[in-house]
């Protein structure tokens, strides 16, 4: 019976995930922060926020997304819609336009876990100036059953 009440009570706790959390990595030219779950279950929905603050004029904004954040999860939506997307090595690019020193874009991204997706992996994401990294942050996602 103890067992029972166990699993419902880890959940509400935040054991097996969905709780957000941030990562963020401050450099001179940018600021990255990444808020999404860092624990996900199989067929669960989410949103993950990526804010780059800019310190200085960019040019050629570019959210780049490790590989890892599109093994085993659906991308549903992208808001805003970059004006290009691509492919850098593999990985998500997501182009932006300018950025003047203290002005931010948030995008946020929904997500889908595929059911079958039982995974701990890690999630890095870049902010670039054309091919000039500005920040990095990495995260670990761990996907339960």
């Amino acid at each position: 019976m103890v067992l029972l009440f166990a699993i419902p009570a880890a959940a509400l706790i935040n054991v097996f995930g969905q709780r957000d959390s941030n990562t963020t990595a401050a450099a001179p030219a940018a600021t990255l922060t990444v808020r999404a779950p860092e624990r996900l279950r199989g067929g669960l929905l989410y949103q993950t926020a990526f804010t780059i603050v800019a310190h200085r004029h960019i040019e050629r904004l570019h959210l780049v997304l490790s590989e890892s954040w599109l093994d085993g999860l659906t991308l549903n939506t992208i808001e805003p819609a970059p004006g290009q997307e691509g492919s850098r090595n593999g990985r998500l690019s997501l182009s932006y336009g300018t950025l003047d020193p203290g002005q931010r874009i948030v995008v946020f991204m929904d997500w889908q876990v595929n059911p079958t997706t039982v995974k701990n992996r890690g999630v890095d994401a870049d902010a670039y100036d054309g091919g000039e990294l500005l920040a990095h942050a990495h995260r670990t996602l761990t996907v339960f059953p």
